[in-house]
């Protein structure tokens, strides 16, 4: 993991616990103590274990379950995360990572690729989240928020005393939250969007334009050549000596004769211009799309279509590993082999989309597809998660459903917080949405948190240098010598070409 993934991550864990900090202390009394020990607890503690479980759903489906785990000893520390996406074939893609810094070193696995680390530099941090300005910013806005919504939430919360010290029970319904309440979550949502994801979220815009689609550009290009000049255009025209003017010229022409006409007479909309200048205007990106002769295909998981594809066609079944031996093959014959079988199911996909009367379609991982209802709507998700797309179309958030149980002990530390959170997410369309998560977390072993010195063997991992040696071949497959594919038995070859 890169010292950005690390940070981010840690980001995350931090911003959602802040989040929970900052409603939780809307209680006369609570303010100070609650407020005081999450900043406490981020910002100021060296030796504490933090855990933590939360799913979340948006608009009632779960997207994304979070497990995680995080140890600060002194200038040591160790962090571990797994995630669990639901996938449309009902099965879990599972991902996360594990990090163990020791002062400036920091050493991270991969879940997926647990067999190796990657060692990096970090700066050395003796507390959950480093104090920065921006942070620091932050606090204060949340302190002075707090104080501005003291005497007006107190009915939010109860607090009660325990054996073990104080528990506060949070609960906030749909138009209790005030709404500076809910302007503070946007901009902090906001800022961590541009800060930690890098992402400008969409600005609402109603403003619309021409899209202008080309059956055929070079024949476009032929024909006003001919309407300029009164001659066929040379087949080798770059070989001109005034090519360049010449260009100029048809460009300015295609401008004024075929696109500004366009322009003038359609604010919005698709239009498609022949080869021979004539043009079609479409309401829809589908129909434009169509009449261009263009028919797009969206694999949901390539790889995994491309087995079950093969399998189809050969009666044969490739593996994950067998996919790992076909790209890292050193035997040309091979490749050739399987680049073939791979263009043959991309022209029989693209035969299909032709066939199937729509502008393109979605193949799903078993091999199958189905004709895609609006091409445009879908393209703008392909590929996306759903937390992608809520940080790229998130405009504002506001808080609906709140109940949370936090406990601290004798001395004022947090120990556990729990409960579930339903904020509505308005997008840049001014569509709302809601956002669902529900969480339990605990703060343990303050002072007796232990982190040792990295030690690859204790994971069972070598060093991604060892891991890939020289020729850069993963070593789990590095023994096999021969595989078959399309029923002809081949040698791997690996060390040839690679390296």
């Amino acid at each position: 993991m890169t010292k950005r993934k690390r940070r981010t991550c840690l980001a995350i864990f931090a911003l959602a616990m802040c989040m929970i900090l900052t409603v939780a202390a809307l209680a006369e009394g609570a303010l100070s103590s609650i407020y005081g020990a999450g900043c406490t607890l981020l910002f100021g503690t060296d030796n504490v274990t933090l855990s933590a479980k939360a799913t979340f759903a948006y608009d009632g489906e779960l997207f994304k379950t979070f497990e995680g785990r995080y140890v600060q000893d002194g200038f040591n520390s160790l962090m571990d995360l797994m995630l669990k996406t639901p996938q449309a074939d009902g099965s879990e893609k599972e991902s996360g990572y594990l990090v163990v810094a020791n002062g400036q070193s920091v050493y991270s696995i991969d879940r997926l690729y647990s067999d190796y680390y990657v060692d990096s530099i970090c700066s050395a941090s003796d507390s959950v989240l480093t104090s920065t300005a921006l942070r620091q910013s932050i606090t204060r806005l949340g302190k002075a928020f707090l104080e501005l919504a003291e005497d007006t939430m107190s009915s939010a919360v109860t607090t009660v005393q325990t054996d073990q010290g104080t528990q506060h029970t949070i609960s906030l319904h749909s138009g209790e939250s005030p709404r500076i309440a809910d302007s503070l979550l946007t901009v902090l949502a906001q800022v961590a969007i541009r800060r930690y994801f890098y992402i400008t979220p969409a600005e609402p815009s109603d403003e619309e334009e021409l899209t202008i689609f080309y059956q055929d550009s070079q024949a476009l290009r032929a024909h006003a050549y001919q309407a300029l000049f009164n001659q066929p255009m040379p087949e080798r025209f770059w070989a001109l000596p005034n090519a360049n003017t010449i260009n100029t010229q048809i460009n300015q022409y295609i401008t004024q004769t075929y696109l500004q006409p366009l322009y003038d007479k359609y604010s919005s909309g698709y239009a498609v211009i022949c080869g021979d200048g004539a043009s079609y205007y479409y309401t829809t990106f589908d129909e434009a799309l169509i009449a261009t002769g263009e028919y797009r295909t969206y694999f949901e998981n390539t790889d995994a279509t491309f087995r079950a594809w093969y399998q189809q066609n050969t009666g044969k079944t490739l593996t994950k590993e067998d996919m790992q031996v076909l790209r890292y093959t050193g035997n040309n014959t091979l490749k050739t082999a399987y680049d073939s079988m791979w263009t043959a199911m991309l022209d029989d996909y693209d035969a299909k989309a032709r066939e199937s009367g729509a502008a393109g379609i979605a193949i799903h991982a078993d091999g199958s597809y189905s004709p895609i209802e609006n091409l445009r709507e879908y393209a703008e998700l392909y590929g996306k998660t759903t937390t992608q797309l809520i940080v790229e179309s998130m405009n504002s958030l506001s808080i609906d459903d709140l109940s949370v149980l936090v406990n601290m002990d004798h001395q004022g530390r947090i120990t556990s917080a729990s409960g579930s959170l339903r904020l509505l997410v308005a997008d840049a369309k001014g569509e709302s949405h809601s956002l669902e998560i529900v969480f339990e977390a605990e703060a343990t072993d303050y002072d007796t948190s232990d982190v040792p010195p990295f030690d690859p063997a204790s994971y069972g991992v070598i060093s991604s240098s060892e891991y890939y040696q020289t020729t850069g071949i993963p070593l789990d497959i590095l023994s096999i010598d021969t595989i078959e594919f399309n029923g002809v038995e081949y040698t791997t070859d690996f060390g040839a070409g690679n390296g």
